[in-house]
Parts: C-alpha cells; structure tokens; sequence
C-alpha cells in the first residue's frame, strides 16, 4: 500500500515538471523563430541601403522561397510621403503550427 502511495506522490510531482519542461521548449522555439525573423529583415534592410534610389520598390517572397527558411515570408512596402524621401517598411512573417507571429522593420531613404 505505501507503494502506491509513494508512487501516486512521485508521478503527481513529476507531471507539472513535464509541462514546464514543454512550455519552455515551445518558448524556446518563438523565440528563435522572432530572431531569425529580425535577422532576415535586417538582411533585407542592408541590401536596400546598397541598391540605387530607383530600384527601392515594393517586393514580396512567399512562404518557402527564402533559401533556408522555408516557413518564412517577406514583403517590402515602399510609400513617399515626400519628394525624395521613401519609406520603407520590411515585415517578415512565419508559421508555428496553427500560429503565425511577425517583425517588421521601418525606416526612411532620402535621395540627395
């Protein structure tokens, strides 16, 4: 009998430990997937700050198109507010499952 009781003791113990462990896991994996995310908006951003004025346009890479980060899009919308002066929103946008979750990234070029 203390058997059972010990070992009811010991599974009712280890059964919110393994849910910590899974919720840690899944947190692990966001984040990673939001650095990633940054990383290829921040890739993108610099290649725009490297091409001429006029190439500065709209763009958009559908899911599975980015080599190596096949879950993730990426879109770039170009507005001028202002004669010489564009700005430049770059959103990277990814799937976990059911989930989706996004960065984006916004700045201006002026042309002078």
């Amino acid at each position: 009998m203390e058997m059972i009781l010990v070992l009811a003791l010991v599974i009712a113990g280890f059964l919110p430990l393994m849910l910590l462990f899974s919720n840690g896991v899944v947190t692990s994996s966001n984040t990673t997937k939001a650095s990633q995310g940054l990383f290829l908006a921040q890739q993108t951003m610099e290649q725009l700050k490297n091409i001429s004025w006029s190439n500065i346009v709209n763009s958009s890479e559908a899911a599975g198109t980015i080599s190596g980060y096949p879950s993730f899009s990426r879109t770039v919308a170009v507005t001028e507010p202002y004669v010489n002066l564009k700005n430049v929103v770059v959103e990277v946008a990814w799937h976990t499952g059911a989930l989706s979750d996004s960065v984006s990234l916004e700045t201006y070029f002026a042309n002078y």
